[in-house]
């Protein structure tokens, strides 16, 4: 027989539901802060995602068959590209620290903002040199492929809509 009342082991089953539940939120915090998300960049983060992502989405576009056309066309930004991406991330850094500093200026910010906005125009420069270069070279059919894929890219594969 049981000595215990019944009010009471529901009670004691209710305590250790709570704590199952308590213990399941800590480890999946836990895990969550301990395992960083992986997020889709929203800009460029690095030398080898200026280099790859898109040379990929041009040879999806292209066809692989044209991966040496594509790699030929940008050669001569290879060098001025990487290092005007060097310079774009030195300056996100900037602004990273003039938003930390204390005190706060907004003179130092709005400088590290121009800086950021110039090497941005200058990295953009040198992408679409190359790009210019690749579409002298392609057949109509390939321009518009092309087209179409930035059309996606900048409407987020949305078709048809405005």
């Amino acid at each position: 027989m049981n000595a215990m009342p019944a009010p009471l082991r529901w009670l004691l089953l209710g305590s250790l539901c709570t704590n199952l539940l308590l213990a399941t939120a800590v480890l999946g915090w836990t895990w969550r802060t301990a395992v960083p998300a992986q997020t889709a960049p929203t800009h460029l983060q690095s030398e080898q995602q200026l280099r790859e992502l898109p040379m990929r989405r041009l040879q999806r576009s292209l066809g692989s068959e044209r991966r040496e056309l594509i790699q030929a066309s940008f050669a001569p930004e290879r060098e001025p590209l990487r290092e005007s991406l060097r310079e774009l991330q030195q300056a996100r850094a900037q602004v990273a620290s003039a938003l930390r500093a204390q005190p706060f200026e907004e003179a130092n910010l709005q400088t590290a903002l121009a800086d950021q906005r110039k090497r941005e125009l200058a990295v953009a420069e040198r992408a679409h040199a190359g790009l210019q270069r690749l579409a002298a070279q392609l057949e109509p059919e390939e321009r518009e492929r092309l087209a179409q894929r930035m059309a996606e890219r900048r409407t987020g594969g949305r078709r048809g809509r405005d």
